[in-house]
């Protein structure tokens, strides 16, 4: 913990994650490295920025107001999760769908890959 500068550097072993926390900014960053996903949460507005560089995704988590947004680049897809009200709404640009979904279980993983296959 560097108390002059406000940073926190923690490596997590066991699931391979290095997380740092910038105190004075409010910003927490995390690098998973065996998911290969780098996460941004900006604590004083409240926003989660992750990116997983596999899927080639991206995600914006609002938790003000309980919003997730996801963004599929590989697979050009659009998704915006309301946490609160338990709803997906997925946009493919790609194929020009639009597919609402109401979410049940709030596996956000299982939710995609179900979405992927939605005639």
């Amino acid at each position: 913990m560097d108390v002059t500068r406000g940073l926190l550097v923690t490596c997590d072993t066991r699931h391979s994650k290095d997380y740092t926390m910038d105190v004075t900014r409010g910003l927490l960053v995390t690098c998973d490295t065996r998911h290969s996903k780098d996460n941004t949460m900006d604590v004083t507005r409240g926003l989660l920025v992750t990116c997983d560089t596999i899927h080639s995704k991206g995600y914006t988590m609002d938790v003000t107001r309980g919003l997730l947004v996801t963004c599929d680049t590989r697979h050009s897809k659009d998704y915006t999760m309301n946490v609160t009200r338990g709803l997906l709404v997925t946009c493919d640009t790609r194929h020009s769908k639009d597919y609402t979904m109401v979410v049940t279980r709030g596996l956000s993983y299982l939710i995609l890959e179900t979405v992927k296959t939605t005639p």
